[in-house]
């Protein structure tokens, strides 16, 4: 799976927009309703919900959700951080928006924060993949609340005050610490690096029909290996009557004396891959632990010198 920036995420956007000739509030809705749907399948019993939306399209996600969820007939409660201007779409979905809408600032939140309850599902919504500089001031300070508490918080495509690529110059305590993110299309690389990854928790892609033929033509140094991927793409298909030979032979120089693990490991992923046949050259000491553990391969001392 190709990773792509921010910058080129958005670019997919307005393709997919023009040539499918959708409008971006419909294809907000779509990315709402992918998110509405994962929640009903994941948090079957789901009760209480609280919302915290930005003045952008990641608002205007959140926004969504809460109606599709309300209109479920979930109890939701929605909070606004207003950044700046309202996007077009926020300010569509707000008028949409079927519950009151509290508004925070320096001096309610902390009262407004404390009327929610632990077992409450939190939604982030208060910053995309757009953000481009650490996020300060009262914002920082919402996060770092958020953080505090014990509720499961969801972030919408990215976990608020990450940035969608590298974060060297971030503040750990202005990004939202996420159980889950639900990204739209592709992961984003930051989820994949360990500096940061932790922040998005549990990650889940959602299709939400991006061109795929534009996303294919895009450039990217990085890429995303699926379970799926593997199977699909790199795992070869083997018919009844073919023989081990035609799927190649690998050869695997492993282990010493107190460390056969990563041998057998390393050895059982190699059959994993499809190959056809295995030799093992270890010392010795690991002959019976290997032989034993790993009954497919064929096993040499390499004081033998002599591969089969």
């Amino acid at each position: 799976m190709k990773l792509l920036s921010a910058q080129q995420l958005r670019a997919a956007d307005q393709f997919t927009i023009a040539n499918e000739r959708i409008a971006s509030l419909d294809l907000m809705e779509r990315a709402a309703r992918g998110c509405v749907n994962w929640l009903n399948l994941n948090f079957p019993e789901l009760g209480a919900v609280a919302v915290f939306c930005g003045t952008g399209n990641n608002g205007g996600d959140g926004l969504a959700i809460a109606r599709l969820l309300y209109k479920q007939g979930k109890k939701v409660s929605c909070f606004e951080n207003k950044l700046s201007e309202e996007s077009e779409d926020y300010t569509a979905n707000k008028k949409r928006l079927p519950i009151p809408l509290n508004y925070l600032n320096e001096t309610n939140f902390e009262e407004l924060l404390a009327t929610i309850n632990p077992e409450t599902l939190i939604i982030d919504a208060l910053f995309g993949s757009g953000l481009n500089r650490s996020v300060q001031g009262f914002s920082a300070k919402l996060i770092s609340k958020l953080n505090q508490g014990k509720n499961t918080i969801i972030s919408i495509d990215i976990p608020s005050g990450l940035f969608a690529e590298f974060n060297t110059t971030h503040i750990p305590k202005a990004i939202i610490q996420a159980t889950y993110t639900l990204t739209f299309q592709r992961p984003k690389l930051s989820f994949l690096l360990p500096e940061y990854g932790a922040f998005a928790g549990k990650f889940h892609v959602l299709d939400i029909g991006l061109a795929e033929s534009f996303i294919e033509e895009q450039t990217s140094p990085y890429n995303y290996i699926t379970a799926e991927f593997v199977k699909n793409k790199l795992a070869p298909i083997k018919t009844p009557f073919v023989h081990k030979g035609t799927f190649g032979h690998l050869l695997l120089i492993a282990g010493q004396e107190g460390s056969m693990g990563a041998a057998i490991l390393a050895a059982k992923a190699a059959l994993h891959s499809g190959l056809g046949k295995l030799t093992l050259v270890s010392p010795s000491c690991g002959l019976e632990i290997l032989q034993t553990c790993v009954v497919e391969a064929m096993v040499f001392r390499s004081e033998e010198r002599r591969v089969g």
